[in-house]
This record gives structure tokens, C-alpha cells and sequence, in this order.
């Protein structure tokens, strides 16, 4: 009994799209957030309120920009393993789904079909 799942070479490819799409939806964002870290780095009028919200705003700009580089950083780094695994996973998965079907049909030399 299998307590896992696999992946075609269809499926996997899908889901290796899947992220490059939410890599590009990233891009996206960032792109918006921009116009507003510029006008986070907008001098502010002289009155104290203006200044403290200002800071305030500042301060929330960059604390979504590190966690927006986190996130990037993460969907980077999957996107690097899922490419360098995707040859290997596949040619695994096929062989053993291969090897099961010949087993199972009794025809794999290598074991007992029962």
C-alpha cells in the first residue's frame, strides 16, 4: 500500500507551470507596490502627524518588502528543485509504474506474479 502520490510527466510539468505562473504573478505585485514605496520615500510636510505617519509608512514598506523577497526567494528556490528533479522524478516514477504493471501482469522475470 502506498502512502504517497505521484505524478505523471504531464501532471508534474503542470505543476512546475503552476508555479512559474505564481513566480509571474510576484512580478506583477512588485510592480504595483513600487508606485507606492515611492511615494513612501516622499518628504513629508513639516507637522509632526504628517512625519509620524510617514515613518509609519516607511517602516510597513519595507517590512513588506522583506517579506515579499522571502516569499520570492522561497518560490525561487522551489522552482530550482522542481527543474533539477523533474528528469529524474519522471524517469523514477515511469520505471516503477512500468515495473508494476509487468509485475502485476506476471510477466517481470524478476518476481512471483501471485
Amino acid at each position: 500500500m502506498s502512502t504517497g502520490f505521484a505524478f505523471n510527466d504531464a501532471e508534474f510539468q503542470a505543476v512546475l507551470r503552476d508555479w512559474r505562473d505564481l513566480r509571474a504573478q510576484l512580478d506583477e505585485a512588485r510592480r504595483r507596490f513600487s508606485a507606492l514605496a515611492d511615494l513612501s520615500a516622499r518628504r513629508p510636510a513639516d507637522d509632526v502627524a504628517s512625519q509620524n505617519f510617514q515613518n509609519r509608512a516607511r517602516r510597513a514598506v519595507l517590512a513588506a518588502n522583506a517579506s515579499d523577497e522571502a516569499v520570492r526567494a522561497f518560490v525561487d528556490g522551489f522552482i530550482a528543485k522542481l527543474e533539477r528533479t523533474a528528469p529524474a522524478y519522471v524517469s523514477t516514477d515511469v520505471n516503477g509504474v512500468t515495473r508494476f504493471d509487468r509485475t502485476d501482469s506476471g510477466a517481470d522475470s524478476g518476481g512471483a506474479a501471485s
